[in-house]
This record gives structure tokens, C-alpha cells and sequence, in this order.
């Protein structure tokens, strides 16, 4: 009959109190190195495919007629050594619910890699905010073309040219929209906007509004590459001050950054649901294989009308299922190891 786990480590005599007082305490710190053990022999193992549902000490039980020799499985699989964590497979029901808070509060929209800050009679802005920090995310928002509609930004994804968007509103009355498509879909530009949600006379307001002009001076500076205008000559402002000269000047890079307009992609790579977005864009070589590439690489490249990708289901669904197959002692041989394993423990 199997012992419990802990009860077949060595005991160390304990001075707990500096004075001479012992207690004899199990030496949990003891451990073994498995690649000295029949483990490492692959006579001694054999693989199992977790299923929905199942647990170490179930797993046990079905393989070795006992929960006893759950720790095993912790032993010989390096993954596990830390505990479950990450590395033991979602349930059905796990996995569903982290696509419902991971994701699907979110939804994905591509945007068209501008290279120049005119596009046709469209004033296109730059589209590209890898650094985009966090800071400046909970006062950003991306509006719509015609401004009805905006939305909070959780991320832009430079791989994909992705932006993130939730809490999809209605500029008049705060509302928010039950039917995201409309924004997501329908629309062909986008602006940002900015939103000073505290009080005027306030410290945060104050900080707010030296974040915003942070935030329009990082962009003008990436907009002033290619596009002469974007430099605000303080001789043109008008004002008899320094500060107002100043503040004339971030007026007029301010009006710059947020009236640019950019250009959404094609509707086949724009996702109401975050989960069902690209992750990763591949082509196929003539063998059939998966060769990724970047979404910049794929958007522009005009003889790709149906891009091919995985999407964020997918990959989750693929890390999901790789942490199934882990290894196991074989039945017949796993009192053979146990032994093994608290003879070399108690050594």
C-alpha cells in the first residue's frame, strides 16, 4: 500500500530554541537527482494524454489503483517540478472561460501601415506605435470617422498592426454599444482623441494634460520625418510671452496629431472578438509549410487578398493541448521506483 509522500523523508533533530530543546522534523529540503533513477531508463516509463477533467492524484489512481502516487508525475516531469501552474492543461471549461476574459471583451483592428503623410486627398497619419506606452493608454481613445463612436485601447500589436480596442461608447450620451460591428466594420478612418476625465483645479488634471503634450510631442517628432509641416515655426504663433508663444505652439502640433486620419485594412482582417484575431500571419511554401510572416509583410503585399493566419483561439488552443502528453512511471514498474526513489532520499 502506498505511504504518504512526506512521512518516508529522513528526520532532522531541530535545536528550536537556541538552548538544547530538539524535535526530530521531517528534512522536506531533501530531493533526489532523477536522472540517477531507473526514471531516466525508458523501460521504466511510458506517456499519458491528460484528458478534460483529469487531476494528478486522479491520474494516480487510474494508472496505479491509488491517488497515493500523484508526486511521481511532479518527479519525472520537468515542466511540473514547480507545481501545476501553467504547465497542466486548462479543463474545457477553464480554457473557455480564459477566452472569455482574455479576449472576448476585446475586440482587433488593422490599420494600413502609412507611409507618407498624405494619402490621395486623405491626410493620413503614421501608423506606427510599437512604442506606444502604457501612460497614455487610460486618457487615448480612438474614435470613429465621423466622432459618434469611441473606444478604449487596451494595446497596439506591432507584429499584426493590430490595435486593441473595449468599451466601445457613444460619444453623445456614454452609452455603451451592444452591437460593436458598426465601429469595427463599417468605418475606414480612425482618429485619436484625447480624455481629461479629472477635475480642472485638480493635481491629477495638471498631470493629465503634461502627459497629453508628452504624447503629442513623441508623434510630432515621428510625423516631422517625413512630412516638413509638422514643424511648428514659434515665429508664425502669435503671443507677446514665452508661455504663450508655447502654448500656441502645442495648440497647433495638438490639432496636427489628433486630426490625422488612418486608414483601417480590409475588413477581412478587422475582428468584433479579440480570440478570433490573426496571432500570426503565414504563407506556404510549395512543400505545404507554415513559413510566418509579419503583418506589415502580408497587408502590403497586394497578391495576398485572403490572408492566412492563426488565430489567438488557435494558439491558445495548440499550448493548450502541447502540456497533455506528459510522462509517467509505468504501473508495473512503479514500486520499483518508489523504492528506488526513498532509498536514494533517505541515503
Amino acid at each position: 500500500m502506498a505511504q504518504n509522500f512526506f512521512s518516508r523523508f529522513p528526520k532532522i533533530a531541530y535545536n528550536i530554541d537556541g538552548e538544547g530543546t530538539f524535535l526530530n522534523l521531517t528534512n522536506i529540503v531533501n530531493n533526489v537527482n532523477v536522472n540517477s533513477l531507473y526514471a531516466n531508463e525508458s523501460t521504466y516509463y511510458t506517456f499519458y494524454e491528460i484528458e478534460d477533467g483529469d487531476r494528478p492524484d486522479t491520474i494516480s489512481y487510474r494508472l496505479y489503483d491509488t491517488p497515493s502516487y500523484h508526486w511521481t508525475l511532479f518527479i519525472i516531469n520537468n515542466d511540473l517540478r514547480n507545481g501545476l501552474g501553467d504547465a497542466w492543461p486548462l479543463s474545457n471549461q477553464q480554457f473557455e472561460r480564459m477566452l472569455e476574459t482574455e479576449y472576448d471583451k476585446y475586440s482587433a483592428i488593422t490599420f494600413l501601415p502609412a507611409s507618407d503623410a498624405n494619402n490621395g486627398t486623405i491626410i493620413s497619419g503614421l501608423f506606427n506605435l510599437s512604442d506606444l506606452s502604457g501612460k497614455y493608454l487610460p486618457y487615448l481613445r480612438v474614435t470613429n470617422e465621423g466622432g459618434t463612436e469611441k473606444a478604449k485601447i487596451l494595446k497596439y500589436d506591432n507584429d499584426t498592426l493590430q490595435l486593441v480596442v473595449y468599451d466601445i461608447r457613444r460619444v453623445s450620451d456614454d452609452s455603451l454599444l451592444s452591437n460593436v460591428t458598426p465601429f469595427v466594420k463599417s468605418n475606414l478612418f480612425y482618429r485619436w482623441i484625447w480624455e481629461n476625465p479629472f477635475d480642472e483645479e485638480s493635481d491629477e488634471y495638471i498631470e493629465c494634460e503634461a502627459l497629453r503634450e508628452e504624447f503629442v510631442k513623441r508623434h510630432i517628432a515621428i510625423y516631422s520625418e517625413i512630412d516638413p509641416s509638422a514643424i511648428v515655426d514659434p515665429s508664425t504663433i502669435g503671443g507677446t510671452t514665452a508661455d504663450e508663444i508655447a502654448a500656441g505652439v502645442l495648440a497647433v502640433e495638438s490639432g496636427y496629431v489628433f486630426s490625422k486620419q488612418f486608414v483601417a485594412a480590409p475588413t477581412n482582417v478587422r475582428w468584433e472578438s479579440y480570440r478570433n484575431a490573426a496571432s500570426v500571419y503565414y504563407v506556404e511554401n510549395s512543400d505545404g509549410e507554415r513559413i510566418s510572416r509579419s503583418g506589415y509583410d502580408i497587408i502590403t503585399n497586394p497578391d495576398i487578398i485572403s490572408p492566412k493566419y492563426i488565430s489567438n483561439f488557435e494558439r491558445e488552443e495548440i499550448i493548450n493541448d502541447s502540456k497533455r502528453k506528459i510522462r509517467v512511471i509505468r504501473p508495473d514498474r512503479i514500486l520499483d521506483f518508489v523504492n528506488e526513489y526513498f532509498n536514494v532520499l533517505n541515503g
